[in-house]
């Protein structure tokens, strides 16, 4: 496992570069766009998320999280069924079905992308419900940025979730704890901060209690770790290319980040963006909540 501090200093000593050169930003950057092209050529569920929203009576259109990119599927919750409704992907379609005549019904039956932040539903809903709007959708990376915090004394106990310690803050939450004495060589993700002596382990502890000052707590990259490394090719290529301005050293480096985005799409894209095609479902025909089919050619 590697750090976002360890990949940029790694990169940087491998450029010549000291860790105050006034390059070393780009460096940071480019080591986040590299991340940034790892995972937007799978398209997998590493960055997925959902949101669940109320439906309001009388309003068609819903305003998507901050971090969406695009959404992927839109299911209703009616309290005892959670059920996926069709898109719509033509916006003739949908203004076509919104000069139909609307029909008192609670849930509605398609869904239409409306910008880049906004979705409408159809019908209009006709009643307030609580959380029966799913949203899955992409998220944006957010980029790395904090460097690491080396040497904290902290105690984990066997199956517990509480990490106990000094100097903890909130930007910790999302970070990683290891261990640097080779007592555990397994890394844990802190989900919560309760002050600056107690954190959130996101999982129970396994192993052996210890109280240890042997720690790295860091931000890591949320792919397979054995692709961060690339990464570092990333952020040389881009030096290569555009300070040294050396081509054949910036292609190796290229070359070697291709091979690992080849890798890590053909181990971890998600069934939705593999090479299955799956036959498009006619959407006037998917009608889970058996109100009669529409015919929009009359």
């Amino acid at each position: 496992m590697l750090t976002f501090t360890m990949l940029w200093k790694e990169s940087a000593a491998a450029m010549g570069l000291s860790s105050n050169d006034p390059y070393i930003p780009i460096v940071k950057r480019n080591v986040n766009n590299g991340l940034k092209l790892m995972k937007s050529a799978a398209q997998q569920y590493w960055t997925r998320k959902e949101i669940v929203a109320d439906l309001v009576a009388g309003q068609q259109y819903y305003t998507l999280a901050a971090d969406t990119i695009r959404p992927r599927n839109l299911r209703i919750n009616n309290g005892s069924l959670i059920f996926p409704i069709p898109s719509v992907e033509s916006e003739n379609e949908w203004n076509a079905l919104n000069i139909i005549p609307q029909f008192a019904i609670f849930y509605p039956q398609r869904w239409f992308v409306r910008g880049p932040n906004e979705i409408g539903v159809w019908p209009v809903p006709s009643t307030n419900i609580s959380g029966a709007l799913i949203v899955a959708y992409d998220s944006r990376l957010e980029d790395m940025y904090l460097d690491d915090t080396v040497g904290g004394s902290v105690t984990v106990t066997q199956g517990s979730t509480v990490l106990t310690g000094t100097g903890f803050t909130p930007n910790m939450v999302g970070m990683k704890l290891g261990f640097t004495d080779g007592s555990d060589g397994n890394w844990y993700s802190i989900i919560g901060y309760t002050n600056s002596t107690t954190m959130t382990l996101e999982n129970f502890y396994p192993k052996t209690t210890q109280t240890t000052n042997a720690t790295v707590i860091g931000s890591c990259p949320d792919i397979p770790e054995e692709y961060h490394v690339n990464l570092e090719d990333y952020a040389l290529y881009r030096y290569y290319k555009l300070k040294r301005i050396n081509v054949e050293v910036a292609n190796d480096y290229r070359n070697d980040f291709l091979a690992g985005q080849e890798g890590y799409l053909g181990t971890f894209s998600d069934k939705e963006s593999s090479q299955i095609i799956s036959p498009r479902t006619n959407i006037l025909s998917y009608n889970p909540l058996l109100v009669p089919p529409i015919n929009l050619r009359g």
